[in-house]
């Protein structure tokens, strides 16, 4: 029956005088940085600027680290930008802003193929890519202009 890695460390007596602590770790298998770590705890500071950003993200959920760290500034809590990310991160929370929609579909949307499929593009300006004018009704007001314009270029 094999130990899991907590009963292992546990079994590491620091009270033990004729086996050394290294020794004790080596034979266990547990690294000696790994036996001497302490978790670091979660401070009272950071839970109230948890609370804080919680309560600036309820108000406004289009705020990022940035302006959530400004807003905290002007309220009297000097804390960095990405001491806020990380808060903010750890809360699960993130600002709403548009998304990039590369790929909806549209009902009425027309679908182009893609016909260059079967192609063999072996060298340089084997395929072209061109586009087409679009031209915009004239109004007669913007045509009679433009034929006065025409007429005083033909006649100089």
């Amino acid at each position: 029956m094999s130990l899991g890695f907590s009963e292992r460390k546990a079994l590491i007596n620091n009270l033990a005088v004729n086996i050394s602590i290294s020794r004790q770790c080596e034979l266990l298998g547990v690294s000696r940085s790994t036996y001497y770590y302490e978790s670091v705890k979660d401070y009272e500071e950071d839970n109230s600027l948890k609370r804080k950003i919680d309560e600036i993200y309820l108000k406004q959920p289009f705020y990022g680290s940035r302006r959530i760290s400004d807003n905290l500034k002007t309220h009297g809590s000097n804390t960095g930008r990405y001491k806020v990310r990380r808060l903010m991160r750890e809360m699960g929370i993130e600002a709403i802003y548009p998304q990039k929609r590369i790929n909806c579909k549209t009902e009425g949307h027309k679908v182009y193929p893609y016909l260059l499929n079967n192609l063999d593009i072996y060298r340089s300006d084997l395929v072209w890519c061109g586009y087409r004018r679009s031209y915009r009704p004239c109004t007669a007001a913007i045509f009679s202009i433009l034929q006065g314009w025409m007429q005083q270029f033909i006649n100089t």
